[in-house]
């Protein structure tokens, strides 16, 4: 993702190309998209609200929101962000286009950990992608077994 962009652009100079994700049969790819946001708990006093809201504002901002990406290589939250400088930044705005929120749920950790077990399968075991991601499915079946919400556990 964006987060590693500066370190793949230093490591891979001019051989580093970045693509957004192909369509598949069921349309455009839908990537998992991470999101960070402040929170102002429902027993904050008035004032604590408002201080609250005063620095989402300020934090939110076009300019806070340049300033972050600079520093950080996230892309930001607000949209009238120029990130046209950095095409490769532009790729993962676009892709952000079409990308489901991750939900903050106990299962997505599961689907993440088999899902890094199939992508270094690929990439340091020469396994096909096919079989990897078959695999992965089958580890995901398996770890989440008797957790849905027609099962009684």
């Amino acid at each position: 993702g964006p987060s590693l962009l500066a370190e793949l652009e230093t490591t891979l100079g001019a051989q580093l190309g970045i693509v957004p994700l192909p369509a598949g049969p069921a349309g455009d790819a839908a990537p998992l998209l991470t999101a960070s946001g402040f929170f102002v708990h429902r027993q904050a006093s008035e004032r604590q609200a408002r201080l609250a809201m005063e620095f989402a504002t300020y934090a939110t901002n076009v300019d806070s929101q340049t300033l972050w990406m600079q520093a950080t290589d996230l892309i930001p939250a607000n949209t009238s962000v120029e990130v046209a400088d950095t095409p490769s930044r532009i790729v993962f705005v676009e892709q952000a286009r079409t990308a489901r929120v991750m939900p903050n749920d106990p299962a997505m950790r599961t689907l993440l950990a088999v899902g890094d077990v199939a992508y270094h399968a690929v990439l340091d075991e020469g396994v096909e992608p096919e079989t990897a991601v078959q695999r992965m499915f089958a580890a995901l079946q398996a770890a989440t077994e008797g957790n849905g919400p027609d099962d009684d556990g």
